[in-house]
């Protein structure tokens, strides 16, 4: 069989008529552009179809390119489909369209992540063991995953570099379709099913396909949508509900077919929020307690030879010395392994002011100076951190939600900017909260500052600011722990 030749009538017909002049080449290359945003020039098909005298063969990409336009997954695919005397089936007309859709939606989403990444992103590290998870759960059984850590963990960076690999490997096995949750907030306010809203955001009306599940399980290859930054969501009240209920929907309506898949990048206060809808955890990847370590991440902080990766490609980077993780204070070394504190150690190092970064202390302060102080509602930020810091100073307990209301109102959108602060710093995981359970007061929230250090510095700078550097501070802190 000719092949070729057959690729060539595929794409006539495709095209909707014969190319009979090299004007006909020129609006083709727009039309496979406009469909598969892959880009052929004009030049390569006056050769492929004869205007243009050549001894040499199209390219394997050239013939790719051609065959995903006329909805193959690729040449060889388009060539066994040949063979096998089928035409295309609905299921891969279907996986042609969602990718075709998909490169637009990805290149802005990993866009977006690395435009946000503290540092150059380039710069930042990948984390092999943790991409081996996410192919790990690509090809099981799990319909749905959560990879949830502070904000500053490195998950954003983690997807986009798992995609970039992923590209180059598992270019038709497994599809992923980045998209912000953010974006749910229209599905909050809409009147949709999940799973129509989420195929809508590809381009693709469930609707008009009256056997979607039956073409889901013919796919060629595996469809995984990420849900990035749950946690950044505004919703409240009925509206958040339904966003939540609808993850927990839409994880198990992709159960029921092994190549569609959900993951979700969020911090532990939203995923225990979120927790509390699943209805099906055997279908969720990576969410066991055991998984979750103190920091309430279920992602392992960055290792040593990771930071010296990191610190190799900014630092050391065009340097006669080389700054060697293993060099580095213990304490130090345990604060930078979460990227965030290493972003900031990063920014603010310089071989003059080592010896004052050495000390976890002040990148602890930097961190509360550039996400409280420096941040968008600085003041309610303050004011809210300082009640939970004053509540522990006084009774070593967490305060309970409720205090916090009636202080501040954290629970009304359009009170001020209290709520918007509150949420802000809990999504970021400076604040945590946990529901408790006591036969005096029933169910109640209680709400802490999640890192101690931070902790401890609020109540340092306030305590100094009221007593000042003498021995009134210094008996204030010996009655507190006497």
């Amino acid at each position: 069989m000719d092949f070729q030749k057959q690729l060539i009538e595929s794409v006539e017909k495709r095209f909707g008529k014969k190319v009979s002049y090299q004007r006909d080449c020129k609006a083709l290359s727009e039309r496979v552009f406009e469909q598969t945003h892959e880009y052929i020039s004009s030049a390569t098909i006056r050769r492929l179809f004869g205007f243009l005298n050549t001894n040499s063969k199209p390219s394997r990409v050239t013939l790719d390119i051609l065959a995903r336009y006329c909805g193959f997954s690729s040449w060889q695919k388009f060539v066994e489909t040949q063979i096998n005397g089928a035409s295309p089936t609905e299921a891969v007309k279907f996986w042609s369209i969602v990718a075709t859709n998909a490169k637009n939606i990805n290149h802005h989403g990993i866009r977006s992540i690395q435009i946000k990444s503290g540092i150059p992103f380039e710069k930042t590290v990948r984390r092999p063991h943790l991409e081996s998870l996410l192919n790990q759960f690509a090809t099981s059984n799990y319909s749905a995953m959560a990879l949830v850590a502070p904000g500053g963990y490195g998950k954003s960076n983690l997807i986009a570099h798992w995609f970039l690999n992923n590209q180059k490997k598992n270019h038709e096995e497994v599809m992923p379709i980045i998209i912000s949750a953010s974006k749910l907030e229209d599905f909050a306010y809409s009147e949709l099913n999940i799973d129509e809203w989420l195929w809508g955001q590809i381009g693709v009306d469930a609707i008009s396909y009256p056997n979607l599940q039956a073409e889901l399980k013919k796919l060629p290859g595996k469809i995984v949508f990420f849900l990035d930054a749950l946690d950044e969501i505004s919703l409240s009240g009925i509206k958040l509900e339904r966003t939540l209920q609808g993850i927990h929907e839409l994880a198990k309506e992709f159960s029921k077919s092994s190549n569609t898949k959900l993951v979700i990048t969020t911090r532990y206060a939203t995923w225990k929020s979120l927790q509390g809808y699943i209805l099906n955890p055997e279908i969720w990847m990576n969410i066991d307690p055991s998984s979750f370590n103190s920091d309430g991440a279920n992602i392992p902080p960055l290792s040593y030879d990771e930071i010296q990766t990191v610190l190799d490609n900014t630092v050391n980077e065009n340097k006669n010395t080389r700054l060697l993780v293993f060099e580095l204070p213990p304490l130090l070394r345990q604060t930078i392994s979460y990227p965030f504190y290493l972003q900031l150690f990063i920014c603010s190092y310089s071989h003059e002011n080592y010896h004052t970064l050495t000390d976890p202390l002040n990148i602890i302060n930097e961190f509360i100076k550039k996400k409280i102080f420096d941040s968008i509602y600085p003041e309610e930020k303050a004011d809210i951190l300082i009640a939970i810091a004053r509540e522990w100073w006084n009774n070593q307990l967490p305060i309970t939600k409720q205090q916090l209301k009636k202080l501040f109102p954290i629970h009304l959108k359009t009170a001020g900017n209290y709520f918007d602060a509150y949420h802000e710093i809990l999504s970021f995981g400076i604040v945590n909260e946990e529901k408790v359970y006591s036969n005096s007061m029933g169910y109640s929230t209680l709400v802490s500052i999640n890192n101690h250090n931070v902790l401890t510095s609020i109540i340092a700078q306030k305590l100094i600011e009221q007593h000042g550097l003498n021995g009134l501070l210094i008996e204030s802190v010996k009655s507190a722990y006497a």
